[in-house]
């Protein structure tokens, strides 16, 4: 076990070296204000973060769970460092959100969270798809404990997903910003009626995968050492406001 547990954290380690990095923001916005607030945004947006060489910004609803009808505020960059670079963080873009959009919005947290290429997949030779813009989203904190039993899990679940060509999914782990081992999990879909596909049609077809690739009822077994490995699990929706983010 402590083999696999030392062969399992270096690959995760070795595989996230130079993955991307989002900052996670949580915003919330008095009803009465949100046309102004959105309206504000997407002027910002439009100017600042639609071109290409300039900050790619995202912005999200979100649609159920403890933080409904609350935005999202996803800032991607290529590393942690980025976030410190001089001309990015003091631009006019950020001057004009202080200014125009900051007004109207209450800063609820954000985490810094890095993409684990090892369990995460994207299809078509990761190429983004614009119209893929509802989220199922799971936030898990694991035990130090079970570290191995939770990457063991994930990291086959990718290889599965790839070999049946799923659904994209992004897995991040928390560099700052969260207590515990904070990560999150995000399916990306092109609606409610393609999630509920997904779950209720191809969650057998990848079972069957998963298995192949594995050996007989390992999908069965490692889920639930998983499922054992986790102090507490989050699972909410939000749908990507085109008019306010960045193009893919």
């Amino acid at each position: 076990m402590k083999n696999i547990y030392l062969f399992v954290l270096s690959f995760v380690l070795i595989t996230s070296a130079n993955s991307q990095v989002i900052r996670y923001t949580v915003m919330d916005v008095d009803s009465k204000d949100r046309e102004k607030f959105e309206t504000a945004l997407a002027n910002k947006t439009k100017i600042y973060n639609s071109k290409k060489g300039q900050q790619e910004v995202y912005t999200f609803s979100i649609t159920s769970g403890k933080d409904v009808y609350k935005y999202v505020r996803v800032v991607v960059n290529e590393s942690f460092g980025d976030f410190g670079n001089y001309q990015r963080n003091t631009s006019e873009g950020v001057k004009y959100f202080r200014k125009n959009v900051g007004p109207y919005a209450e800063n609820l947290g954000s985490y810094f969270m890095k993409l684990n290429k090892a369990a995460s997949y994207t299809p078509n030779n990761d190429e983004f798809q614009e119209d893929v813009n509802f989220r199922r989203v799971y936030l898990y904190d694991y035990k130090d404990s079970h570290r191995e039993d939770f990457w063991r899990f994930r990291i086959r679940y990718k290889k599965a997903l790839e070999k049946m060509e799923g659904k994209r999914m992004g897995v991040l782990t928390c560099l700052s910003g969260c207590a515990g081992n904070k990560v999150m999990v995000r399916y990306h879909f092109n609606d409610p009626k393609d999630d509920e596909d997904f779950l209720g049609k191809n969650l057998s077809k990848l079972v069957e995968t998963y298995n192949e690739i594995f050996g007989e009822d390992s999908y069965k077994v490692d889920i639930q050492r998983m499922w054992n490995s986790l102090e507490s699990k989050r699972v909410w929706h939000e749908v990507r406001r085109n008019k306010l983010s960045s193009p893919f």
